[in-house]
């Protein structure tokens, strides 16, 4: 693909073009991906057809100490099978801490080849233009298209990149709206914390109280319907002002988050559905003896018996394989690990929630509110969103078991698996919405 080809950001319409030949334009479409220029950050953005597709954002300082197996696995996610529709060009944008300079970009020589190489050789990919943003945020922070030889159209250190920005802004207003603004990760903790609608002094306490002696059941079926119900009305309503007008409503969602079931339920109920969470917490109520069916009697049953059993304790009628497949996906959530994508608008809805309740919330409700946040922010394939987070749950609540859990998690599995595939990512429905 030509480098200085005319391409259209995904989801705008043929006349939207803009070109990666033009400093401003490529700095334009990270603006547009990720709602501001990131800091430390190596950016890869897929070219498909004239339009631009997958991107990814991960840590520049990280991957330069492993480049090729990073390079290659980031070839992968990007270009690979699962990254169907794969792009047919790759653009990389390199934010460092320093301004270009050719010790500078001579120190990226070796994390250019391995990218360059992997998508080629795997994947038959070009990576067709790479730019050099270097310095830190402000008028210091200058782009250069990195390697250009002629240093008459391309000077060391660059062009100042917010002015080459902001002209772009200008002259494509699409790219502001793209996307909503995704804030660097200690940015993004602040504003979550920030009370969207904060309640009074008295209303804090009044909801505390309803919490107290909230009479909300932990059983699966009622757990489990409190939260689809307000889940979905978030989702109708795309509002959530209305729980500050319902504040034994909110009480009762507080009192759940006391509990490591209420808090364990969320993230089944918001990425799979009432169905699919009710098997699962029915299961474990059958695994543990908490049903008029004993834990020994149970565990001797067969496994077609035992699904049977769960099928029978759900509202309608479900035959034991479709339990059995609830079964496994309630199981694989946690890991991003169903072989289709999450509801990504409940999950979405529970992230709304999750805000508002933080107004009122203290102690274990507070812990369990920002532990399942972490959750969500990994599940979206924001790392580092997730690993801020986690370190506010420690700082506060340092003997947090979820927590530190969900940091070895992230470590152990990398980007989250839905991130990884195109079509079941978080980006990839904003994109097409």
């Amino acid at each position: 693909m030509d480098t200085s080809s005319e391409l259209t950001p995904h989801g705008s319409s043929p006349n939207d073009l803009f070109n990666l030949g033009i400093a401003g334009d490529a700095l334009a479409l990270v603006h547009s991906c990720f709602g501001e220029l990131p800091e430390d950050s190596l950016v890869l953005i897929g070219i498909m057809d004239g339009r631009t597709g997958g991107h990814l954002r991960v840590d520049l300082s990280g991957t330069m100490r492993a480049a090729q197996s990073r390079a290659a696995q980031y070839a992968d996610w990007l270009a690979g099978p699962q990254a169907e529709p794969t792009p047919d060009a790759v653009m990389a944008l390199l934010f460092c801490p320093e301004q270009p300079s050719p010790e500078t970009e001579n120190a990226y020589a070796e994390l250019l080849f391995a990218l360059a190489t992997a998508f080629w050789e795997d994947h038959a990919t070009v990576l067709s233009r790479v730019w050099h943003i270097g310095g830190p945020p402000g008028p210091q922070r200058r782009i250069r298209a990195l390697g250009c030889q002629n240093l008459n159209c391309c000077p060391f250190p660059g062009m100042p990149a917010e002015e080459q920005l902001a002209a772009a802004l200008q002259a494509h207003p699409e790219l502001q709206r793209a996307r909503v603004s995704a804030p660097q990760p200690r940015q993004a903790l602040a504003e979550y914390l920030r009370p969207a609608h904060p309640p009074s002094e008295a209303d804090r306490r009044l909801v505390q109280e309803l919490a107290d002696c909230s009479e909300v059941s932990l059983a699966a079926e009622p757990l489990a319907a409190l939260w689809d119900e307000t889940l979905r009305k978030v989702q109708q309503t795309q509002d959530v002002r209305w729980l500050h007008q319902d504040t034994e409503h909110i009480g009762a969602l507080l009192a759940t988050l006391r509990r490591k079931r209420g808090r364990d339920a969320l993230i089944p109920l918001s990425a799979l559905g009432f169905h699919p969470a009710l098997a699962g917490m029915r299961f474990e109520d059958l695994m543990l003896g908490n049903t008029t069916i004993g834990r020994e009697d149970f565990d001797e049953l067969g496994d077609h018996e035992q699904l049977t059993l769960v099928s029978q304790s759900l509202p309608g009628e479900s035959a034991p394989e479709l339990a059995e497949q609830m079964l496994n996906d309630y199981a694989a959530c946690w890991a991003g690990a169903t072989d289709y994508a999450p509801n990504w608008d409940r999950i979405d809805a529970l992230d709304r929630i999750l805000r508002e309740l933080l107004a009122y919330a203290r102690g274990m409700e507070r812990e369990s509110a920002l532990n399942v946040k972490a959750w969500i922010e990994w599940a979206r394939g924001r790392g580092s969103v997730s690993a801020e987070f986690i370190q506010a749950v420690l700082a506060e609540f340092p003997d947090s078991t979820l927590a530190g859990l969900l940091a070895r998690f992230s470590e152990a599995f990398g980007v989250c698996p839905w991130a990884r595939v195109k079509r079941q990512s978080h980006s990839w429905r904003l994109s097409t919405s």
